[in-house]
């Protein structure tokens, strides 16, 4: 277990989400395959959190618990990253990249560190040119309508 107090923080002392990103990895090397709910689960429980941290939750409409979202989070970074495999939608696998990583700095996983990987690089240009499509399809949709109405 882990002295979550160890952890990166925020001001009010809960663990950010890229506070999880080593301890999912350690977690994920125990076995072959996780359902995410049960990779959450024990990531929660490897963290040694308390029941208060636990059982906090949002104020808005959603009321999601804080401490699920944050690892949820983080997993979600992992497989982007190609840490963690995610060959179908509430399936999760370790990777050979992500236990190397995990071996070579244990819980101290930074965000930077996973953001640098080719893989999340990749993902994220991939998402600005998408935005980028969708906007100049934005513009021409909007400058045909212009016309249409100047003809008006």
């Amino acid at each position: 277990m882990i002295d979550y107090t160890t952890l990166k923080h925020q001001a009010d002392g809960t663990p950010t989400w890229d506070a999880f990103l080593g301890i999912i990895l350690k977690v994920a090397a125990e076995r072959q395959n996780w359902q995410s709910s049960e990779l959450i689960q024990r990531t929660l429980e490897e963290a040694n959190l308390p029941q208060s941290m636990l059982q906090m939750r949002y104020p808005q409409k959603s009321h999601d618990l804080v401490m699920r979202n944050r690892v949820s989070f983080a997993l979600s970074d992992l497989a982007i990253s190609g840490l963690l495999d995610r060959p179908k939608r509430g399936l999760y696998l370790p990777t050979r990249r992500g236990q190397e990583l995990s071996k070579e700095y244990g819980i101290n996983i930074t965000r930077t560190l996973i953001h640098n990987k080719p893989a999340y690089k990749k993902y994220k240009q991939e998402k600005s040119n998408q935005k980028k499509n969708r906007q100049k399809q934005e513009n021409k949709d909007l400058a045909e309508s212009q016309i249409k109405e100047w003809f008006n």
